[in-house]
């Protein structure tokens, strides 16, 4: 809840902002509130679902932030050009307070929520392992000590420090490459700029639904994280694999000892194009 009022009112606030220094504050407020909610959407998904459910429910709290990424981009760039960039972040730090007014009228523990008839509170609570009634108030060094000696623990953490930097740098990329490097206009970014963040959803919830399913067939963690992993190289490699021939076609056509292993009729339409170009259908193209 003051993770979300806080990223809500820092997003809000970057419609006032005057200068650099004032926009540097409110980017790290909006950081620091926004880096609440992966953990405490963790503890809320723990009160709710059996270990042998979280991970798709994970991928679900996980995909939203895509989800929201996909809408935003046309949304935002809409209120931009209509109404200003100061607008696009007034309206949508006040769409996290209206979120925030859901969520507090409808989220309660499974012990204390009064939607749930007795019978399902009692399966949910047996699922999850919790008991009914508040838990005891533990301090945050009593809480967390056991934690330190979990070896897995580290290796998540150490995970994430490296891939989250990592993805945090592409949603912020993208909309100056597109802008800059393929010559999008605002407009164009919103229309186009969400489809990466549709492959994104779809790789969490069916990632999180594949490692529940190996998860119920008694595969180890382990076992779970190769099985993914590899699964996922393989969907990867062949766009990869285009990628890295479109790019080096393109750098070919523009330097004549360099061949990428591509046909000359096409590095000659390359050629033939002008920066930014396409080759004609009937040329070649690549």
């Amino acid at each position: 809840m003051l993770f979300i009022a806080a990223w809500s009112a820092a997003a809000a606030g970057h419609a006032l902002a005057t200068g650099v220094v004032v926009l540097a504050i409110l980017r790290f407020l909006l950081g620091l509130g926004e880096a609440g909610k992966w953990p405490a959407g963790g503890k809320a998904i723990s009160e709710w679902f059996p270990k042998h459910r979280r991970a798709f429910a994970m991928g679900v709290l996980d995909g939203g932030s895509a989800i929201g990424a996909i809408i935003a981009q046309p949304m935002v760039a809409a209120i931009a050009i209509f109404w200003g960039w100061r607008a696009a972040f007034l309206i949508t730090g006040l769409l996290g307070f209206v979120w925030l007014i859901g969520w507090l009228a409808i989220y309660q523990r499974p012990g204390e929520h009064p939607w749930l008839s007795e019978a399902d509170r009692a399966k949910v609570l047996e699922e999850t392992g919790a008991h009914a009634g508040p838990a005891r108030k533990r301090g945050y060094l009593e809480a967390i000590k056991p934690l330190l000696g979990v070896r897995q623990l580290w290796g998540l953490m150490g995970a994430r420090m490296l891939a989250t930097p990592v993805w945090w740098f592409y949603v912020f990329w993208l909309p100056d490459y597109l802008s800059k490097e393929r010559g999008f206009t605002l407009k164009e970014i919103g229309m186009f700029g969400w489809i990466p963040f549709l492959t994104v959803d779809i790789g969490k919830l069916v990632g999180g639904a594949a490692s529940d399913r190996l998860r119920a067939r008694g595969r180890s963690a382990r076992c779970r994280a190769r099985a993914l992993r590899a699964t996922s190289r393989s969907f990867a490699i062949q766009p990869s694999y285009y990628a890295y021939r479109n790019d080096c076609a393109l750098f070919a056509a523009e330097h004549d000892s360099v061949q990428c292993g591509m046909p000359q009729e096409r590095l000659e339409a390359l050629r033939s194009c002008p920066p930014g170009g396409r080759p004609d259908p009937g040329s070649h193209g690549v």
